[in-house]
């Protein structure tokens, strides 16, 4: 795969990783048999696809910088971002939980808990996970560094359960390896002309692995932390790489350039698409609109709705026509300015 082709495709990968986060994230009662389904297969890899384009990313655009300089740019890029992020969460839950359906409401002391726990909102882990990995990375500079660290992220996910939950370092455990799995890909991309026939197995594997991993499994946070979740996770990341590759070589460009603009806010995306989706799926039921005997109809075009419109669309007009335009919104939200 050529340079340009290679990274476009995994920012597709970003963009449809960002785009089932917020399907995934889509819940209400009752939910059609279909859509708990399709939930339970999405929820097998999506966060993992996430973080294996992260860790690709990391490496892809690695510039010499001294270990203090290049932490406190993640910082900036990360962690204030989550702070102002909880902060508003948390502001807007207090506001509106009095009269409106809110998921996991929040009190006052969540302002300072959320200093070591993702108190606005669970899917906030993420982020704490991140720079978790991007602490460690710094100290496995080198292709053969990676290796080692990516041997030393098996027992990390297998035994993330003795690990404290504090600063989500649990979850920094069980999903580090597939950050960690993004880099070493970088690394042997070049070398490994077997990855783009891989990538194929991984999607005609995907849907009978994640049909197997959920037979009788028990749910640890979104998908099962054992070998053959593992598996199904990686298989996953095969498919929607597939997927991305078939996208970046056989769509015109005005199919492939909204999610290359998509990958580009897909940070701010993750940051606030549950704050959107929840306003949207709060008046809906304020509405009653769940409560019809067309539930099926109903429902799919909530997912339309709620998950596209309010959970990736909305945020996507946040960041490029408000916070990417601004010195002071850039600051808070780890910008670039934008082109």
């Amino acid at each position: 795969m050529k340079t340009t082709a290679r990274y476009n495709t995994i920012d597709i990968a970003k963009a449809i990783a960002i785009v089932l986060v917020a399907i995934g994230h889509f819940d209400v009662e009752p939910m059609p048999e279909f859509y708990q389904g399709l939930d339970k297969v999405i929820y097998t890899f999506h966060m993992p696809l996430f973080l294996f384009v992260s860790g690709f990313l990391c490496v892809a655009t690695w510039k010499p910088l001294k270990y203090g300089e290049f932490l406190l740019k993640k910082f900036k890029r990360l962690m204030i971002p989550y702070f102002v992020t909880s902060v508003i969460i948390i502001s807007i839950k207090l506001l509106t939980q009095s009269f409106m359906p809110v998921d996991n409401p929040v009190s006052a002391v969540d302002y300072i808990a959320m200093l070591w726990l993702p108190e606005a909102g669970f899917f906030l882990w993420f982020v704490y996970a991140l720079w978790w990995m991007m602490v460690i990375i710094p100290f496995f500079n080198t292709p053969a560094r990676r290796l080692v660290l990516w041997v030393l992220s098996l027992p990390a996910y297998f035994y993330y359960g003795y690990v404290t939950d504090l600063f989500c370092l649990t979850q920094t455990a069980r999903m580090g390896i597939f950050f960690v799995s993004g880099a070493v890909i970088y690394d042997i991309f070049d070398r490994l002309p077997l990855v783009k026939t891989l990538c194929g197995v991984s999607a005609v594997l995907f849907i009978p692995l994640a049909v197997a991993s959920l037979q009788g499994a028990t749910e640890t946070g979104g998908f099962q932390a054992d070998t053959l979740g593992l598996i199904t996770a990686f298989a996953g990341i095969g498919f929607a790489i597939a997927v991305s590759y078939a996208i970046e070589t056989r769509c015109a460009t005005h199919v492939r350039r909204p999610l290359y603009r998509l990958a580009g806010a897909s940070y701010i995306v993750y940051l606030f698409h549950t704050t959107f989706m929840g306003f949207a799926k709060g008046v809906l039921s304020k509405l009653g609109y769940f409560a019809g005997s067309d539930l099926m109809m109903r429902y799919t075009l909530a997912e339309l709705l709620v998950p596209g419109v309010a959970g990736v669309v909305v945020p996507y007009l946040l960041y490029r026509y408000l916070l990417v335009r601004h010195p002071l919104t850039r600051s808070l939200f780890g910008l670039q300015k934008g082109k």
